[in-house]
């Protein structure tokens, strides 16, 4: 019985520590997993935000400095236009004159100047009416010819087709047969003079080099104007990309694009001042990388919690089923020594109740067995104190009728001591 017992024990002690082990570490796992994934989630989610708005930062960037850009030529145009000298070289009469050649001399100068200072690709004045075009910039020498020529010029048709006397242009075109311009601003004077600054690519080529500088977080610049007409693309492939575009898609309607095997994020802002739109394509998986990275260094350090947590687990489910191994030592002891008592464990929880129910069943055992041991000799006893009596009663009348009356004496006296 014991050793039932004790074998009962030792397997719910062996259960307990078990199923303690088991929980602790499930429930733990299964909150740090719960609470690294949404840590890891909103981490990625953070960062992929934090760079698209970054992206987008410097997107607004390149709007702003072609808008101050723009800005900037206009205030060098409307500072020539009011130039008195534009007078002298205007009109016909002082051509070859010495106040012709000081003025042009000076205009030429401040051309110069002005280019310098603002790093523009070429500087116009046009004259219609004396027939000459100046320029600062090697390409476009001094034009002399009549007014029809400089009227049939392309760019003298470009400013005079435009609706308004101030506003920008693109693509455009030399006085000479060099590379057309990236954009610039005009002013068309009252009197008929045209006065033009131009930016060629290379203006673009330095604001993406500072911005990378600072930050390098795109891959491709395209410019578009407001027709859709590429006028800028940072690379030969993204101006490939555009032109395989379906008709009457732009970039504005598509979030990502293909381009070199790879899925590039477009983001595009139009500038207000011009109408253009400035798109910056960003190779998708360099957005992803910090992400894939981020997610890797919360696996790890999630594996490293959850190893922390099962040794930890195993020690409080250890300390816990401490009290279940005192009892079951008790029990074991008790299972090979019948005269050891189970020991009554002191603790919080229900192993105390376990072992003062085990200990008093275990009395209540014990005195069952005795009480049976007393209730059989008791048994024994019935029955044989008929024949002992009877033999008893013979052998004393043996003594009697052989004249021993002494033994027959002693023999009553030990009879009468038994009952």
């Amino acid at each position: 019985m014991r050793g039932n017992l004790g074998d009962f024990i030792r397997s719910k002690t062996y259960g307990i520590q078990r199923r303690l082990y088991l929980a602790v570490s499930i429930v733990g796992v299964l909150l740090i997993l719960l609470v690294s994934l949404s840590i890891g989630i909103e981490s990625v989610s953070l960062l992929e935000r934090n760079t698209k708005a970054s992206i987008r930062q410097i997107n607004q960037i390149l709007v702003n400095s072609l808008e101050l850009t723009i800005e900037d030529m206009y205030r060098s145009l409307f500072e020539l236009s009011t130039n008195s000298l534009l007078a002298i070289l205007e009109d016909p009469e002082y051509l070859g004159t010495d106040d012709h050649v000081k003025a042009q001399g000076t205009i030429m100068s401040y051309l110069s100047t002005i280019s310098n200072s603002k790093q523009y690709d070429s500087v116009y004045l046009i004259l219609p009416r004396a027939g000459r075009v100046l320029s600062q910039n090697t390409f476009d020498t001094i034009l002399d010819g009549t007014e029809d020529q400089i009227r049939a010029l392309p760019l003298f048709r470009q400013v005079e087709s435009a609706e308004k006397e101030t506003g920008v242009l693109s693509a455009i075109p030399r006085v000479s047969r060099g590379p057309s311009n990236l954009f610039g601003a005009f002013y068309r004077m009252k009197s008929g003079i045209q006065l033009v600054v131009t930016m060629d690519r290379n203006y673009f080529d330095r604001v993406i080099k500072d911005i990378n500088v600072r930050a390098d977080r795109f891959d491709h610049l395209v410019l578009l104007d407001e027709t859709g007409r590429i006028l800028y693309a940072s690379t030969r492939s993204a101006s490939d990309m555009l032109k395989s575009l379906p008709a009457g898609q732009s970039l504005m309607d598509v979030g990502s694009v293909r381009m070199e095997g790879e899925t590039y994020l477009v983001f595009g802002q139009e500038s207000d001042a011009t109408g253009w739109s400035v798109f910056v394509l960003t190779e998708y998986r360099a957005i992803r990388r910090p992400s894939v990275q981020m997610m890797l260094t919360v696996s790890i350090v999630t594996g490293l919690f959850i190893l922390c947590l099962l040794l930890v687990s195993r020690v409080l489910a250890t300390r816990l089923a401490r009290s279940a191994q005192r009892l079951k030592a008790s029990m074991h002891l008790a299972a090979e020594n019948q005269d050891h008592v189970i020991e009554v464990i002191r603790s919080n929880d229900e192993i105390q109740d376990l072992s003062q129910s085990l200990k008093h069943m275990m009395e209540e055992f014990v005195n069952n067995q005795v009480l049976t041991r007393d209730a059989r000799i008791r048994a024994l006893q019935q029955q044989i104190n008929p024949h002992f009596l009877y033999n008893t009663f013979d052998v004393i009348s043996h003594y009697i009728l052989s004249g021993d009356r002494e033994k027959a004496n002693r023999l009553l006296e030990q009879l009468g001591d038994l009952f």
